[in-house]
């Protein structure tokens, strides 16, 4: 909640200094630079959350400690061939999106978040997994108190383009510092060897087929979550509408932060009981949850329903009046995806990567698609249209693959529960 507030605020006081088309900029950006870190095999906080458990369960601490430093050195390595790409190919980015030229050293200067950020991947998971959730808030107040000070300072002085980028680097920087320093401080892995650690994990073929079916999946969901901004920035050739369809995006992406987090929080908790063979006590933890979450998701649906318009005028000012429609349709994708929350960590927990990996890139085919046809014409309309599709064919193919997961868990693992 803390995260959705300051986030709104900033996006709100930079959306009003930038206007549409700075902000269709500004989505480019971020959409460029996280599609290429999510092309490579980083993201190793699923790994730290299914493995970890399952040999501290064992009693094989140092096994858990390796596996904790891979993941870590995966995450960072990936970031870094990733900003030596973008530096390489940033001159071509510009040019396809219609972009000025003279955007490409503070293009640079923001793909350095990917960088910064990269320590929150596996250090949240490891946060969470220890249940110092305690120190998650402390984080984030921290750094949301950097928000609202950077958001009024840029206000106040009407900072350029330059100076708001420049802010996103810095939060991320103080944020990355912060979350890898607490998930490993009194974990006892400072001295272990990285290079032995990651080799003697990358031979163990178990968490490196794991590790490469999330990899896979991970490259779908990044896919999904930026290639509409760039189509849409191809095919449009209207910075404005990408804009329009940023802040669209992004409101719905603070809607679901605290749902996010719920998600987070049931992983962990979701491990546990798989690895204890408690499978009714899981199933009976996702059916409470389901149904609190349609109550709520009923009534944010009512809430935009009738204030949409009013929620941009806010937020936004009379400039982006014109995305309300883009919004309405944004949130009814959140509102699906919130409701599969108690679902999605079903079959990774036990070690089922591959029915999320087929059931994303089902969807995206249809995303892709979707967005070449309705883009062009609908323009901002036309890539959240995409997104509901995507959402939609993502949790018809999944959920059966859940159900199976979960029948087979409670025929042949469940204990009795007391």
């Amino acid at each position: 909640m803390v995260t959705f507030i300051t986030g709104i605020l900033q996006i709100s006081i930079i959306s009003r200094l930038i206007g549409p088309e700075g902000v269709g900029v500004l989505g480019l950006f971020m959409a460029s630079a996280a599609l290429i870190y999510g092309l490579l095999p980083g993201q190793s906080s699923e790994t730290v959350l299914t493995f970890v458990p399952k040999y501290d369960s064992l009693e094989k601490g140092k096994k858990s400690k390796e596996i904790i430093i891979f993941a870590f050195s995966l995450d960072i390595f990936s970031s870094l061939v990733s900003y030596i790409i973008i530096v390489l190919i940033s001159p071509i980015l510009l040019k396809t999106f219609s972009i000025n030229a003279a955007y490409q050293n503070i293009f640079l200067i923001y793909s350095t978040v990917i960088i910064f950020i990269s320590p929150i991947v596996s250090g949240g998971a490891l946060l969470r997994l220890r249940n110092l959730y305690k120190t998650q808030l402390y984080i984030s107040l921290a750094v949301s108190a950097f928000k609202i000070l950077f958001s009024l300072i840029i206000w106040i002085l009407r900072f350029s383009f330059d100076m708001i980028i420049l802010s996103y680097v810095i939060i991320s920087l103080l944020e990355g510092i912060l979350t890898l320093y607490y998930s490993i401080k009194n974990y006892e892995i400072i001295g272990n060897s990285i290079f032995k650690s990651v080799k003697n994990v990358c031979n163990d073929k178990e968490i490196i087929s794991f590790q490469f079916q999330g990899y896979l999946r991970s490259v779908i969901k990044s896919l999904s979550r930026y290639l509409d901004t760039l189509i849409m920035g191809y095919f449009s050739n209207s910075l404005v509408q990408v804009g329009y369809y940023r802040i669209s995006k992004q409101i719905l992406n603070y809607v679901q932060l605290p749902f996010g987090s719920l998600m987070n929080v049931l992983y962990p908790e979701y491990s546990k009981l798989w690895y204890a063979k408690k499978i009714p006590e899981l199933k009976q933890i996702i059916k409470k949850i389901m149904m609190i979450l349609g109550g709520i998701c009923f009534l944010i649906f009512i809430i935009f329903f009738a204030f949409n318009k009013n929620i941009i005028l806010i937020l936004f000012g009379n400039q982006f009046i014109d995305s309300s429609k883009v919004l309405l349709i944004m949130v009814i994708v959140g509102i699906l995806n919130i409701i599969m929350i108690p679902w999605v960590s079903v079959p990774v927990i036990s070690g089922n990567a591959r029915a999320p990996l087929i059931a994303v890139a089902i969807a995206l085919i249809f995303q892709i698609i979707a967005i070449i046809t309705l883009v062009p014409t609908l323009q901002a309309i036309g890539a959240a249209l995409s997104n509901l599709i995507y959402m939609l064919i993502w949790a018809i193919v999944l959920t059966p693959f859940i159900l199976k997961i979960l029948k087979i868990g409670h025929d042949e693992n469940s204990l009795p529960i007391a």
